[in-house]
């Protein structure tokens, strides 16, 4: 085939545009590679903040779990006090009530059985019979009440 130069000024043209154009895609490669290069940069900077954020979640959790321990701790220590606190009110109940010359009664102070079988374990505590007596007809109604709740648990 044999080259055709009737209009060399076209040609020219033609040449001209397709130059611009390379010279634009050369200039929209290399703008591509620096925001790849940015992208690249920014990639390390989030993978940097990432590792600072879990080495501060590591830490958050460790101070969670301290806090924990320390919590626990404390509630430990409170229903020390509070069992401590709730023996020495019944004492000081018993001893006043002593004092004004009246009989003791049953608060349901610590050392005493709790639950909804606590007033039968109490009357089966009881050896004499007389006593026994006494007690139960006092506490009628709870004694009842604590045996319809055992049998409707099925015990």
């Amino acid at each position: 085939m044999a080259w055709k130069f009737f209009n060399i000024g076209k040609a020219n043209e033609e040449i001209t545009r397709l130059e611009n154009e390379v010279a634009k895609r050369d200039e929209t490669i290399k703008s591509l590679e620096a925001e790849k290069k940015s992208l690249a940069e920014n990639d390390n900077d989030v993978a940097k903040a990432a590792a600072d954020i879990q080495g501060q979640l590591d830490q958050a959790n460790t101070n969670i779990k301290a806090l924990e321990k320390e919590r626990d701790q404390l509630k430990v220590d409170l229903d020390k006090a509070n069992a401590s606190t709730d023996g020495k009110a019944a004492k000081k109940a018993l001893e006043i009530t002593g004092a004004q010359g009246q009989p003791p009664i049953s608060t349901g102070a610590p050392g005493t059985p709790g639950g909804s079988d606590a007033i039968e374990k109490q009357l089966d505590a009881i050896t004499d019979p007389t006593e026994r007596t006494i007690f139960y007809r006092k506490h009628k109604a709870e004694i009842r009440a604590a045996a319809v709740k055992r049998h409707q648990a099925g015990n």
